[in-house]
Parts: C-alpha cells; structure tokens; sequence
C-alpha cells in the first residue's frame, strides 16, 4: 500500500533525523547498534554481509605491471625469501575461485587509508615512502618549533605546507611521490570467515 502526502512527510524527516544520529553517534555505539541488529534479525545480516564480506574471488589480483612494480619496491625493502607478503600472495593466487568469506575492505600499510580490495588497481595508492620533517624556514620566528614542538602528527595535519618529505623533498600539501597498489595490512583483529 502507496504512503498518503502526509505519511510520506513524517517518514522523510525520521530518515534524516536518523541519517543525522548516524553521523553523530562514535564509532562503538554504531558497531554495538549494528552487531545487535545482525544478530536479532537474518535479512539485516545478510545484507550487511552482502555489504562487507566478498568471496575471495572478488579480490582484484594484480596484473602483470602490478607485479613488476612490486618486485621493485620489495627489492628495495627485503628478497621474496625474507618477505612474509609473498606467500601470502601465492596463497591468495592459488585460492583464485575460492568461495571462502573475507573482508571486503582492508587498510593500506603504506597510505594508512582504508580501501575496497575490489577495487584496488596500480594507480589505487598514492604515499611517501619515507617521513617527514618540519622545514625551518616555514616555523623561522616561530619559538614552539625551537621546543621541537612541530615534530607531532597534529601540526602536520594543520600546517602540511610547513613539512617536507625526506624521499622527494616535496611538501606535505603537494601530491605523493609513490603510485602503487595498496598493500593490506596484516591486522591481528582481522579473522577469515
């Protein structure tokens, strides 16, 4: 049965009132109020499911260039015999068709972003290989960066045109130097279903 005008109005401002809880609520009370719901009732779990879990063959491998460039950088890091990613990567290739369960979404070692593993191409990750240091010459008449105060993570985040990366020394606020595939990282809270 089709909502009158007037039933639909009530409706649309509980959606937004709902989709503005939502984007106030922390992070625990969401996980806590959706785990409630995947556990109470099947269809919510299953489209959550469908929403965050993929089948191991639904993971974009690399192509070829993919894997030449990250031969290169591991090279540069240590030898396949020392790397633990290369077996991991020989037994996610060999399960290619599997129907095992995993997570659809990942968080890159070198971005620290969060990425969808289906959609993760050569040109997906874009980083600094190495770190970065406040520029003296920015912070010149400024006394906190005599205290070593700019070395923390928060005056990058507010002044990134102020730092510079020792790989290229490009600026925090002009684009990465390195463009990769992202590289999963191996998380202890991650499980296979």
């Amino acid at each position: 049965m089709a909502l009158s005008i007037e039933e639909m109005a009530p409706q649309d401002e509980k959606l937004q009132l709902l989709l503005e809880a939502i984007d106030s609520a922390s992070r625990s009370t969401l996980q806590a109020v959706l785990k409630a719901m995947c556990q109470e009732d099947q269809s919510t779990r299953d489209r959550v499911s469908n929403s965050l879990l993929i089948t191991e063959d639904q993971v974009r491998l690399p192509s070829k260039d993919d894997e030449e460039s990250d031969e290169e950088d591991e090279d540069d890091e240590q030898s396949e015999d020392e790397n633990p990613r290369s077996e991991e990567r020989s037994s996610n290739q060999q399960t290619t068709g599997s129907k095992r369960l995993r997570q659809r979404y990942a968080y890159c070692e070198n971005c620290k972003k969060e990425f969808d593993v289906t959609q993760n191409t050569s040109t997906s990750c874009k980083y600094h290989p190495e770190y970065c240091y406040p520029d003296g010459d920015f912070f010149v008449d400024d006394d906190q960066y005599n205290d070593g105060g700019y070395d923390n993570g928060e005056m990058l985040e507010e002044y990134p045109e102020g730092y510079i990366y020792e790989c290229c020394d490009r600026r925090a606020d002009e684009e990465p130097c390195t463009v990769s595939r992202h590289r999963e990282g191996v998380s202890t809270k991650r499980r296979r279903v």
